[in-house]
C-alpha cells in the first residue's frame, strides 16, 4: 500500500510524463506528419541497397516490350530511369503504356534521344490521366522503341519481377521488369496508422509505467512483457523486407518451409513458392516506403486465391549459418501456408515465433547469469536487438544462442563446478557460433579457457584437456565447411580479383596500412556503429534516431553495468580471458569486411554495421564496472522508466521516416 506522498509522486509523475508524451505525439502529427499526407504513394520497383541491371537498347535490339500487371487505382505516373551513350542525331525513342487487351493507350511519351535523355541517369515519367488511373484487373503492355539509331545506345535500370511480369517481347520466361517507379492514390489513410501506433506506444507507456513506478520492477521481472510489447509495435512499422537482408532470409526460411510440408528443396538455385507471394514480394521494395503500408491495408486479411505453386530464382543467405537458425520462420510460414492466409500473416506468423523463441531463449540466458542481470535485459531490449528479434533475419536465433552461451560460462565460471550437462550444452551452442558467420564469433569459445581456472586441482588438467578438445573440433569444422570469412583469407585472399578489394595479400604486405585502416575506421565511423549498436539507425540504417534519445541509453547502461549485487567479480584470469575474447572478436569482425569487402583505395573499412558487435556488446558493457559508482537495487525501477521513455520516443521518431 502507497504512502499518501509515494501516492502523490506517483500521480504527479504519471501527469508529467503523460503530457509529455501528449504534446510529442501531436508535435510529430503537426510537425513531421501532416506536411507529408498530400503526397502520393510511392511504390519503387527496383531494389533499394542491392544492385540492379541493365536493359539495352541500341540499332539492333531496338525494341522492348514488357507485359505486366500492376493492380494499383488511383495511379498518377509510371517512371524509368534511362541513360543515353553516344549520340545519333535523328535517333528517335517512344514510350508508350497500353492496356494489352483492348490496346487503349494510357500514356506515352516520344521525342530525339538527345532531347529527352539529356543528363547521364534521366527519369522518364509517364503521366496517367485520372480516367486511365484504374490498374485494377488489367492487363497492361510498357513498350519502348529506339528508331534511327547507328551508335546511340540506352541503358534501362532494370531487374526481375517473377510475379508481375507475364513476359518480354513475347518470351513469358523473360520477367525483365523496366518500371523503375510508381506514383498513385494519396497518403491521407496514413494518419490511422499514425493513430494506430501512438495508441500501440501509449500502451507501451502504460506498461512501462505499471511495472517500473507502481510495482518497482527491475528489468528482469518485466523483460517478457516488454520484449513483446516492443517486438509486436516494431512489426508493425517495419514491415516484411523492412529490415537489412529480409527479402534474403524470407525466401531461405520459405524454402525451409516447403522442407517442411514435405515438398522438400528445389535443386539449381530455384525456390517454390505460392504466386500470391512471388506477387506481394515483388509489390514490395527492400526498405520501406508508404506503398508497404498500403500494401498491408489491402492483402492483410485478404485471403490469397492464386495458392499455385511456381518456381523464381532467389537469393540464399543461409550458406553460413546452420539451417538450425530458419525453423521458427519456417516453421510459421508453413502454418500460414496450411491455414491458406495472405503473405503478410504468414510472414508475421514467422516473425513472430521468431520473437517468441527470442524471449525464450534470452530469458533463460537472463536468468543464469549471475552478474549484470539487468544489463543484459535492457541491452536485449534496444531498438536493434529487438528489430533483429522479430524479423525473419537469422540473427534472431544467432544472437540469442550467443547470449545464452556467454550465460552459461558465466554461470559455470561462479559455480566452479562443471557437470556432464554442462560440456554438452556448451559444445552444441559453441557449435552453432562456430558454424556461423564465417566463423566471426568463434574466439567467443576462448571464454571456455577460463573454466580451469579457481576449480579444484585434479580437476584442472581434465577439464584443460576438454576444452582444448572442444576447440580444436570446433575450428576443425569451420575449416572443413570453408566458410566465407575463414575461405577468403586462406583461399580466395590472395588473388585480387576485377573488384579491387583488399586481399589477404595486401593484409600481410602492409600490416601498418592494416593499422591505419583500422584507426581511420574508429576515427571516421566509430560515432555512427555506435549509434547503430544502440538503435540509433534502424530498417535499412535510413530511420535514424536524435542522439538527443541516445544519450540516456548511454547513461543507464552505465549505470546498470555498476548495480549492486550485479557487477562482474570475477577473479583476475576470467577477467583477463573475457577481455582477450571481446578484443578478438572485435578485430576479426574488422577484418572480416576489410578482406574481401572493402575497396583498396578506401581509407577505412567498409560495410561494418552497428548490429555485428551486439554478441559482444553485454561482455564490453560489464567491463565498465567501477568503484566510482554504486547503484542501488531500488533505483533500477527509476532508471528503467527513464530509459523506457527514450526507446518510446525512439519508435515515435521513426514514423514520419517510414511513411
Amino acid at each position: 500500500m502507497l504512502s499518501m506522498s509515494e501516492l502523490k509522486k506517483t500521480i504527479t509523475s504519471a501527469i508529467a510524463l503523460s503530457v509529455f508524451l501528449i504534446i510529442a505525439f501531436i508535435l510529430v502529427y503537426n510537425v513531421q506528419i501532416i506536411g507529408i499526407l498530400d503526397d502520393n504513394i510511392v511504390l519503387t520497383l527496383m531494389n533499394k541497397h542491392k544492385e540492379n541491371f541493365k536493359t539495352e537498347l541500341n540499332g539492333i535490339d531496338s525494341v522492348y516490350t514488357q507485359d505486366f500487371i500492376l493492380d494499383l487505382e488511383g495511379v498518377k505516373e509510371l517512371k524509368i530511369r534511362c541513360k543515353r551513350k553516344k549520340d545519333d542525331e535523328e535517333a528517335f525513342i517512344s514510350f508508350t503504356l497500353t492496356d494489352a487487351d483492348t490496346g487503349e493507350v494510357l500514356a506515352e511519351k516520344d521525342g530525339y534521344s538527345s532531347e529527352i535523355l539529356k543528363k547521364k541517369n534521366s527519369y522518364i515519367r509517364l503521366p496517367i490521366e485520372e480516367s486511365k488511373s484504374d490498374f485494377r484487373g488489367r492487363n497492361l503492355r510498357l513498350t519502348v522503341e529506339l528508331e534511327d539509331a547507328v551508335e546511340t545506345r540506352v541503358r534501362i535500370v532494370s531487374n526481375n519481377k517473377n510475379g508481375i511480369v507475364s513476359s518480354v517481347n513475347g518470351d513469358s520466361n523473360n520477367k525483365t521488369n523496366i518500371i523503375y517507379g510508381v506514383e498513385y492514390g494519396s497518403k491521407l489513410w496514413l494518419r490511422a496508422l499514425y493513430i494506430a501506433v501512438v495508441i500501440m506506444l501509449s500502451f507501451l507507456f502504460i506498461l512501462c509505467f505499471v511495472l517500473f513506478i507502481i510495482r518497482k520492477c527491475d528489468f528482469v521481472k518485466a523483460y517478457i512483457p516488454l520484449a513483446f510489447a516492443i517486438g509486436i509495435i516494431m512489426s508493425l512499422i517495419f514491415l516484411p523486407h523492412g529490415i537489412p537482408d529480409e527479402p534474403g532470409h524470407i525466401d531461405t526460411a520459405y524454402m525451409y518451409s516447403n522442407v517442411i510440408l514435405g515438398r522438400g528443396k528445389t535443386p539449381n538455385g530455384l525456390l517454390e513458392k505460392r504466386h500470391c507471394d512471388v506477387v506481394q514480394d515483388d509489390m514490395l521494395v527492400n526498405g520501406l516506403e508508404s506503398n508497404s503500408y498500403y500494401q498491408l491495408k489491402q492483402h492483410l486479411f485478404t485471403r490469397p486465391k492464386d495458392t499455385d505453386i511456381i518456381s523464381v530464382s532467389f537469393d540464399y543467405t543461409g550458406g553460413i549459418v546452420p539451417d538450425i537458425v530458419y525453423i521458427p520462420m519456417a516453421l510459421g510460414i508453413a502454418i500460414g501456408r496450411l491455414l491458406g492466409l495472405s503473405t503478410f500473416m504468414i510472414y508475421f506468423l514467422g516473425r513472430l515465433l521468431n520473437l517468441c523463441v527470442f524471449i525464450f531463449i534470452t530469458y533463460l540466458a537472463i536468468k543464469i547469469i549471475p552478474c549484470g542481470k539487468n544489463l543484459m535485459a535492457f541491452i536485449l531490449l534496444l531498438p536493434i536487438n529487438m528489430q533483429q528479434a522479430m524479423s525473419a533475419s537469422y540473427d534472431c536465433v544467432l544472437n540469442a544462442v550467443i547470449i545464452l552461451f556467454i550465460a552459461y560460462v558465466f554461470m559455470v565460471y561462479k559455480r566452479e563446478k562443471i557437470k556432464k550437462r554442462d560440456i554438452i550444452i556448451l559444445a552444441l551452442s559453441a557449435l552453432v557460433i562456430a558454424m556461423s558467420k564465417g566463423g566471426v564469433y568463434i574466439p567467443l569459445c576462448l571464454l571456455l579457457i577460463g573454466l580451469p581456472f579457481g576449480f579444484k586441482k585434479h580437476m584442472n588438467r581434465r577439464i584443460l584437456v576438454i576444452v582444448l578438445a572442444i576447440i580444436i573440433v570446433l575450428i576443425g569444422v569451420l575449416i572443413y565447411a570453408e566458410y566465407p570469412v575463414l575461405k577468403s583469407l586462406l583461399i580466395d585472399g590472395t588473388v585480387r580479383g576485377e573488384s579491387n578489394l583488399y586481399t589477404f595479400a595486401d593484409v600481410t604486405a602492409d600490416p601498418l596500412n592494416v593499422i591505419y585502416l583500422y584507426w581511420n575506421t574508429i576515427n571516421k565511423k566509430g560515432a555512427s556503429l555506435i549509434m547503430e549498436l544502440l538503435g540509433g539507425k534502424l530498417s535499412w540504417l535510413g530511420v535514424r534516431a536524435s542522439w538527443m534519445f541516445l544519450i540516456p541509453f548511454i547513461i543507464g547502461l552505465l549505470l546498470l553495468a555498476n548495480v549492486e549485487g550485479e557487477k562482474i567479480d570475477f577473479d583476475k584470469k576470467k577477467i583477463r580471458c573475457i577481455v582477450i575474447t571481446s578484443v578478438i572478436v572485435f578485430l576479426l569482425l574488422f577484418a572480416s569486411m576489410l578482406v574481401g569487402f572493402t575497396q583498396i583505395e578506401s581509407e577505412y573499412i567498409q560495410g561494418l554495421q552497428g548490429r555485428y558487435f551486439l554478441p559482444i556488446f553485454p561482455l564490453c558493457m560489464m567491463l565498465l564496472k567501477t568503484d566510482m559508482i554504486n547503484v542501488k537495487k531500488e533505483k533500477i525501477s527509476s532508471i528503467a522508466m527513464f530509459m523506457m521513455m527514450s526507446e518510446i520516443m525512439i519508435l515515435l521518431e521513426s514514423i514520419p521516416q517510414v511513411i
